[in-house]
């Protein structure tokens, strides 16, 4: 049921944080819903670096490739590989350049074709690095960023941006439960004024492996025949940062996932970047559209009905370019969403 339910908001039950590979009818699953990004583990998971000499044990590095080998194996099988990767190193600085070479070296060195995916939070990263995709800080953005995006694109690799709870502070877009529930959409606008083929934030459903620990293992009750619930919005409730919603944008219910006003406006984002990258598709230019809602990830307006104004408009510049035969077929680009 959630692989559907998320599928409806065009978003696949992905995980970064795995300690394994899933049971290949999982990945098949996922593949018939559409899946192009399918994770087998995070890699570096219980990894130990040497202060010494900046790498892991040589054994680690084994059990990882012994690990992911069957799971390879059968995806390969399957015709699916290309839809897989691994993750690992998430957020990690430069002092692991050399672990990170190491391991996904490895990794890259039994399967050439298997994704290495990271987010690092880094300046630059070298174009040698055995890495696919390098994910970053949508706020670490500046024109020194796109000129190491660009130096790192020229070598065929692939530029993601993530957000999470930092910053968490007005005017930067946020999706915690006090932000203004636009933030959520508004990102993927300012992921497609950048040309940014990918985003990922790490949860949904982040109370699922709270319980019984931090919150009780229960469906969300309605209070009095009110709006009001007894589900703790705090992401921590026992601990801190008590930050409200980071991780959890779905509710257990009692028949299922229960969605939220944010995770919505996700998939009204997901929807606008699909728009715009037609739009840019058909000759067009979504930039000069983009511009009159956003123009940085502290520069917007928070206003519902400029941004439907604006989609409205951009809409009708896709019909007027197909009707009158400007590329009237458009290539469609794909995007790369992993929640």
């Amino acid at each position: 049921m959630s692989f559907d339910f998320l599928a409806e908001h065009r978003i696949i039950a992905d995980m970064a944080y795995l300690s394994q590979p899933r049971p290949l009818e999982e990945y098949v699953a996922l593949a018939e819903r559409g899946a192009r990004w399918m994770n087998l583990m995070q890699v570096d998971a219980g990894a130990s670096m040497s202060t010494e000499t900046g790498l892991l044990p040589e054994e680690f590095v084994g059990r990882v490739l012994r690990i992911l080998r069957p799971t390879v194996e059968a995806l390969r099988a399957e015709g699916l590989l290309s839809r897989a990767y691994v993750y690992g190193f998430d957020e990690h600085g430069v002092e692991w350049n050399a672990s990170i070479r190491q391991l996904f070296g490895a990794i890259k060195y039994e399967w050439p074709d298997l994704r290495t995916v990271a987010v690092l939070n880094w300046p630059s990263m070298p174009p040698d690095m055995p890495l696919d995709v390098w994910i970053d800080g949508y706020n670490n953005y500046s024109p020194e960023k796109e000129k190491a995006r660009q130096a790192w694109t020229a070598e065929g690799k692939l530029y993601f941006w993530y957000w999470c709870g930092y910053p968490n502070y007005w005017p930067w877009l946020q999706t915690l439960v006090e932000d203004p529930a636009i933030d959520a959409r508004l990102l993927f606008w300012l992921t497609a004024l950048h040309k940014i083929p990918g985003l990922l934030y790490y949860a949904l459903n982040k109370w699922a492996d709270q319980c019984p620990d931090d919150r009780p293992c229960k469906p969300v009750t309605r209070l009095n025949n009110t709006a009001r619930t007894d589900f703790n919005p705090a992401t921590w409730p026992s601990g801190s940062p008590r930050a409200n919603g980071e991780g959890n944008f779905l509710y257990p219910g009692a028949e299922g996932l229960l969605s939220s006003i944010r995770f919505e406006n996700l998939r009204d984002g997901i929807e606008d970047w699909s728009l715009f990258h037609l739009l840019d598709a058909a000759g067009g230019s979504s930039s000069k559209f983009i511009q009159q809602v956003i123009v940085s990830g502290k520069e917007h307006y928070a206003d519902a009905s400029r941004l439907e104004l604006v989609r409205r408009l951009t809409a009708q510049e896709i019909v007027d370019r197909r009707s009158s035969g400007i590329n009237a077929r458009p290539k469609w680009k794909e995007l790369h969403v992993q929640v």
